[in-house]
């Protein structure tokens, strides 16, 4: 699931640099959280909790596909609460585009327009930008201190985009659990450097010889809100088609393809 912000050690350059006292330089500690993202078709259970009063708690069915062609399908689908079952959210993924449409049962799926990067998954804090987790693949990744969050020393990674882009993110802060290669928080940032979005590690599991972040805490620092997003099932052990991340997969709903 690429809900991800997820790692484990993968060096893919020289452990020759030395950044700030990292026994790893920024691209290293970047090439291992890219490393534990799932590769092939899956999917999962996810817990979705706005903590504000009144919004319920959504339970939804996340898939994934990789194709020949190297697109990547994400499918999220609302499982509960009932008055909002199947409600769902197709993205497709190639590259720098992102394309996709939503659906809400009784009307018709509707292309997304505008900054889809920016739109919150099903009204939660959780974007679309945090799903596909861009700053992992920007140009420029360095270390630029240590901190320790909760008893744990953290390396930060600060990330930056390629001249000229237009994400409203212009810089990402990773702190880094470099002992078990995990990221703990993540501050997205804007061109005056402030922060936007915080989103903290809560819980990890071990998969796979990874240590993968398996419940997170998203807050916008504009209005306050804050989503605890936990994943509660995972199963990659499927095989999905192209059929399945289409308009018509889309209207049919939910369910678990074994």
């Amino acid at each position: 699931m690429r809900i991800a912000l997820l790692c484990s050690l993968c060096l893919t350059v020289s452990l020759s640099a030395q950044e700030a006292g990292s026994k790893y330089t920024g691209p290293q500690l970047i090439s291992a959280m890219k490393a534990a993202q799932p590769t092939g078709a899956g999917d999962a259970k996810v817990r979705l909790t706005l903590k504000q009063e009144g919004k319920p708690t959504l339970q939804i069915q996340v898939k994934r596909r990789r194709t020949a062609e190297g697109e990547n399908l994400h499918l999220y689908q609302v499982l509960f609460p009932a008055g909002q079952k199947n409600e769902g959210l197709l993205l497709k993924v190639k590259g720098k585009s992102v394309t996709g449409m939503s659906y809400k049962p009784g009307g018709k799926p509707t292309a997304l327009a505008g900054d889809i990067r920016s739109q919150g998954l099903f009204g939660t804090d959780l974007l679309v930008e945090d799903l596909l987790t861009d700053y992992l693949d920007w140009p420029e990744h360095k270390v630029i201190g240590t901190e320790k969050i909760k008893q744990t020393l953290c390396t930060i990674v600060e990330s930056t985009p390629a001249a000229g882009s237009r994400a409203q993110v212009k810089k990402a802060k990773c702190w880094m659990d470099e002992a078990r290669m995990c990221p703990r928080k993540v501050e997205f940032l804007n061109g005056a450097g402030k922060v936007l979005r915080t989103v903290e590690t809560l819980d990890t599991v071990r998969s796979k010889g990874h240590i993968i972040p398996v419940e997170l805490s998203i807050t916008t620092a504009a209005t306050g809100s804050t989503t605890n997003v936990k994943g509660t099932g995972f199963n990659d052990d499927v095989t999905f088609d192209d059929a399945d991340f289409t308009e018509q997969g889309l209207i049919q709903g939910v369910g678990r393809k074994e």
